[in-house]
């Protein structure tokens, strides 16, 4: 609404397409691990161990999922763009990549409301988003003088500043906040890999050879899944079984 009163409706089109793009993760994993956690988070509420473990654990393995997808798609999202949706949506890359570090944060954010309401307290959820609206409205007011990218920078600090909920929910459930942290150790580092080899190609090889948008697109991203996937596999295998045991036993209680 306000990016439409304040930019233009052309601008709201632009926006609301690059902000889709990197929350489609947020929506089809992010929010359906949380859907399953919630169950198994009520289960074992009377046991403050393993309540801690396996909130920790499920952070672990969504962000293993959300932090190489968002972080892939920054990568290569000019080369994305032209080829799955043409030239004329060029406007649309900058605020994606922008949006990609706002996709990240929150597909981490959406487990908050499982802690809440595992623990009894959805009012404090309810609260933290009621204080939240207006920091984001007004950010969105500031960053809209700066165009659809100050828009895109405006939603990703804020997302950024919503982690300060987060430590007010790991205080609800007894967990310390660096054990938090530390969980989402083993996929930054991933990212952090992918990024350090995919950008410099993308960047400084790729050029050099004059291939299309469709070859670099297919090069790049096999290039960062063969990566992360050897990454995953030497250091994250047990953390990889893990999750697929996770979703199958979701699954099988919620059916």
């Amino acid at each position: 609404f306000l990016v439409g009163r304040l930019l233009g409706t052309p601008s709201l089109g632009i926006y609301l397409f690059a902000y889709q793009i990197p929350h489609v993760i947020l929506r089809e994993f992010s929010q359906t691990l949380s859907r399953i956690l919630f169950p198994v988070l009520c289960k074992v509420n009377d046991d403050p161990d393993r309540f801690q473990r396996g909130y920790l654990k499920a952070v672990r393995f969504i962000s293993l999922v959300s932090f190489p997808v968002t972080m892939g798609l920054f990568a290569v999202a000019d080369h994305f763009i032209y080829v799955v949706y043409g030239e004329r949506w060029t406007g649309v890359i900058l605020p994606l990549q922008i949006l990609c570090f706002s996709g990240m944060s929150k597909s981490i954010l959406t487990t908050m409301g499982a802690v809440f309401n595992a623990k009894g307290r959805p009012d404090v959820n309810f609260k933290w988003n009621l204080a939240v609206f207006p920091v984001i409205v007004a950010s969105v007011y500031i960053g809209s003088r700066y165009g659809i990218v100050g828009v895109a920078w405006a939603m990703t600090i804020t997302s950024y500043l919503s982690f300060a909920g987060m430590w007010i929910c790991m205080r609800l459930a007894g967990i310390r906040f660096i054990y938090w942290l530390g969980a989402l150790v083993p996929a930054f580092l991933g990212v952090l890999l992918i990024d350090l080899i995919v950008v410099p190609v993308n960047m400084f090889i790729l050029p050099q050879y004059g291939l299309s948008h469709l070859s670099s697109l297919f090069l790049l991203s096999s290039i960062g899944t063969g990566v992360y996937a050897a990454y995953i596999y030497l250091f994250q295998r047990e953390t990889l079984f893990e999750l697929m045991a996770f979703v199958r036993r979701g699954i099988r209680d919620k059916s």
